[in-house]
């Protein structure tokens, strides 16, 4: 059976789909080769579960490669490609009335999948890259309050906008999966000057070829 190669965006993996003679794609399924298709899944959680789960009920995969850009809130420079071995959610709950967040977890409203005891979903390692514990979210964080209040929560090392959705959608049905990222900025006060997309797009690709032996 053929891998999935899943993305966002079709910006992050431009390099692996050239490599194809690809240089115009739009959300949806591409047939790169016998053993390799790719989906632009969109981005966000929703976009992602959408797509991811219609490509995984209409084919047979023998597994799913996500890759993307991400940003780091500690340790791990721009450019630096890491594996993420957990997910959780980074900003789905409640919140109290002086702002606190009530996380997800806590309210104890799902039970259909088994999150550990910090409410993350796990995966093993497969790669020599560096494990990580990233949260996935619909508002990326921009401002310093937001940050710390991630970073106490879920002391997480990247923020991503699709990552649980892989999660979520293999496990719920059986197939297996790893996700990749580059760090493209550090998670910190909103300033576009400070991000480097080229670099890690580059070094993720750089990856992707050496994974998929290209």
């Amino acid at each position: 059976m053929k891998t999935l190669l899943l993305a966002a965006t079709p910006l992050e993996i431009a390099p692996t789909l050239s490599r194809f003679g690809v240089r115009v794609a739009n959300i949806g399924i591409m047939d790169l080769s016998p053993e390799l298709d790719c989906l632009i899944g969109g981005i966000g959680l929703a976009q992602t579960t959408f797509h991811l789960t219609k490509a995984l009920v209409h084919s047979k995969y023998s597994q799913v490669i996500q890759v993307g850009i991400a940003g780091s809130y500690h340790t791990y420079k721009k450019g630096d490609v890491v594996e993420v071995t957990s997910e959780q959610y980074g900003d789905l709950g409640a919140e109290n009335a002086n702002g606190e967040l009530i996380i997800f977890e806590e309210l104890q409203l799902d039970p259909t999948f088994s999150f550990d005891n910090l409410g993350r979903l796990n995966n093993k390692s497969q790669t020599d890259l560096p494990n990580v514990h990233g949260i996935s979210v619909n508002l990326t964080a921009g401002q310093e309050s937001t940050i710390e209040q991630r970073m106490q929560n879920f002391k997480p090392a990247i923020e991503s906008m699709e990552g649980l959705a892989l999660f979520m959608v293999c496990k719920q049905l059986g197939i297996p999966f790893l996700e990749v990222r580059a760090i493209s900025n550090k998670v910190e006060a909103r300033n576009k000057n400070n991000w480097d997309n080229e670099l890690a797009i580059g070094n993720l690709n750089k990856w992707l070829f050496n994974w998929l032996k290209l």
